[in-house]
């Protein structure tokens, strides 16, 4: 019962944060992103390192000049940001005149994500890539009008925790689980190495060897 307590208090903070990222006044598109979009996300479970801006798209493009393709954001299943741990991109337009769900779509399959949302205000739709077929559109929805089964519906759908599993159960693609407690080894290591090198007396080849591991 305690349980269920707290689990119904998290979601209506959830709640109350996603009406009060609704509120935000935002005028560029870079407003729309810190302002709206990234809290949000950060709502549904994704943390600061999780996630890249203007993140690089490579693609074929012959004779193509200006500007290389960027994706407006793209969020990954740690602090690495690559093509194995990339989850989900996120496509943004301020206004409505033009859907952004098209860049999304290219996008998406050049990053080998399974899903990708397609942003326009506090309106949003959710999109499902399908294997040899077109993308499958999961739901339509708009941020101040959310409610406890589309919260819950968002985090199956769009947590890092559930694209991870999703893209497991279906082997799209493999994911070190291990990866974060690994840099933290690391990390706690090359310290360790440099703490003990402070003693001059104790630079030995056993402490370099510190650098192998």
């Amino acid at each position: 019962m305690r349980k269920s307590h707290l689990a119904a208090d998290t979601i209506s903070s959830e709640l109350r944060r996603i009406a009060e990222i609704s509120q935000a006044a935002f005028g560029s598109e870079d407003d729309l992103i810190h302002k709206i979009i990234l809290p949000f996300f950060q709502v549904i479970g994704y943390g600061a390192d999780s996630f890249e801006l203007k993140f690089p798209v490579k693609a074929y493009r012959p004779n193509r000049r200006g500007r290389k393709p960027e994706a407006d954001c793209v969020f990954f299943s740690s602090s690495t940001h690559d093509l194995s741990s990339s989850l989900l991109v996120a496509e943004i337009k301020r206004d409505d005149q033009e859907s952004p769900e098209q860049q999304a779509r290219f996008y998406s399959a050049n990053l080998f994500v399974p899903f990708y949302v397609s942003w326009s205000r506090l309106g949003f739709e959710v999109w499902q890539v399908q294997n040899f077929r077109p993308p499958s559109l999961i739901g339509r929805y708009r941020l101040d009008q959310i409610d406890r089964p589309g919260l819950s519906e968002l985090r199956e759908l769009l947590a890092p925790n559930q694209i991870v599993k999703y893209c497991g159960e279906n082997e799209i693609k493999k994911f070190d689980l291990d990866e974060r407690r690994k840099e933290i080894e690391a990390r706690y290591l090359n310290n360790l190495a440099t703490d003990l090198r402070s003693f001059k007396a104790l630079d030995l080849p056993e402490i370099r060897d510190l650098d192998a591991h």
